[in-house]
């Protein structure tokens, strides 16, 4: 075997921290690899809670083009870079593009069963994709067997889909495990939660704040939410003894201040306690949660893996629906405000089943090592 190899790992948004963290963890406990960690905007708040020590590139590349993003990789000498992928931010891209013209390999993990083209898209995120201006990395490591049908549909090459699974979904399950009653306790304490009400989180997303179109889908996050409240509203008018705790989980990248303003028109609803919430780990949103509703986030896929009772509602869908569960039949989308009282009442009549039959692929970290030393010592 060669000598050390030197590897990059990178990620900018949420999600992508979340899958390419385990892998960091992992690899970092080997001596035939040396790693550095570096993020940008949101991944650093995640590598922080992780207990991760990372550099931010946007104090590494003040101007971050892709001269001075070809330079810097040029002055590393990396042997490979790794990294999550978001849709909207483009430092990915000029990442990868820079490398290839470098000669360095590229692997990219997928977080999401949704925007395949538009992740690997060198251009605005609301023009229609061209297909010469995609930047395809060396290996695309995917979820799922369903994740790689519907990327080889929008025509990527399966030669370099890798079907390794998600390391974040397997990092949920354990996590469930160590969480005490003293932690869920404090939490609902800080919420400002007392016995006697149903916990429901409205996992929200930040449709309005990054799509120059908010409307792309048929809706946005406030518009289903108010969905969810006028349904509320009519059901504990009907039922004088129900009390319901309604907490809004924003997406890390969700502006508050519009929320803030949005539900006052909804605070006087008899029984009806709003809170916004800013800083619950999802881990304990998962733990102390009686339900859960949102669109396509992937604390609902969480929830499917825990058997936590879930809602997608998605009502003005106007595109193909951006919910995986859905799209294959495991959990139905609601799409009207009559289908969402009538499944709140079965809710609160005790007629939701757990939904728990979310098959993970398993020892997605070990597989993830196996497609980078393949890379690394191939020849």
């Amino acid at each position: 075997m060669d000598a050390v190899k030197k590897i990059m790992i990178y990620s900018r948004d949420p999600g992508a921290a979340n899958c390419v963290i385990p892998v960091f963890q992992c690899l970092s406990k080997f001596s035939k690899y040396k790693i550095e960690l570096i993020g940008k905007d949101f991944a650093l708040k995640k590598y922080l809670d992780s207990g991760l020590e990372a550099k931010n590139l946007s104090e590494i590349i003040t101007n971050i083009n892709y001269l001075s993003v070809k330079e810097f990789l040029k002055n590393k000498q990396y042997d490979l870079i790794f990294s999550g992928v978001g849709s909207d931010d483009l430092t990915d891209r000029l990442l990868w593009r820079a490398a290839k013209e470098l000669s360095i390999p590229t692997i990219v993990i997928l977080d999401q069963w949704l925007n395949y083209s538009k992740r690997f898209y060198f251009g605005a995120s609301n023009e229609k994709i061209d297909k010469s201006k995609m930047v395809v990395p060396n290996i695309i490591c995917v979820m799922d067997d369903l994740a790689k049908k519907e990327m080889i549909k929008e025509g990527f090459d399966s030669k370099i889909l890798r079907v390794t699974g998600q390391p974040y979904f397997e990092l949920v399950l354990k996590r469930q495990t160590l969480i005490t009653k003293q932690d869920k306790q404090n939490i609902l304490n800080h919420l400002g939660i007392k016995n006697g009400s149903y916990k429901i989180f409205f996992v929200s997303e930040p449709i309005v704040e990054f799509n120059k179109d908010s409307n792309y889908l048929g809706y946005d996050q406030f518009s289903i939410l108010e969905t969810l409240l006028n349904s509320l509203s009519l059901i504990l008018k009907n039922d004088s003894k129900l009390k319901v705790d309604l907490v809004i989980k924003f997406h890390p990248r969700n502006n508050p201040d519009i929320f803030s303003n949005f539900i006052i028109k909804y605070q006087n609803i008899p029984r009806l306690k709003i809170i916004l919430d800013k800083i619950s780990s999802p881990d304990l949103v998962l733990a102390i949660a009686d339900l859960l509703v949102g669109m396509s986030s992937a604390l609902l896929l969480e929830a499917a893996i825990l058997g936590k009772p879930f809602f997608s509602l998605q009502v003005g869908l106007k595109c193909e629906n951006p919910f995986m569960l859905s799209r294959i039949g495991m959990a139905k989308t609601i799409l009207t405000q009559d289908e969402l009282v009538l499944s709140l009442n079965n809710f609160f009549g005790g007629k939701i089943n757990k939904q728990n039959n979310f098959d993970l692929v398993r020892g997605s970290v070990i597989k993830i090592k196996q497609v980078i030393d393949n890379i690394l010592w191939s020849n």
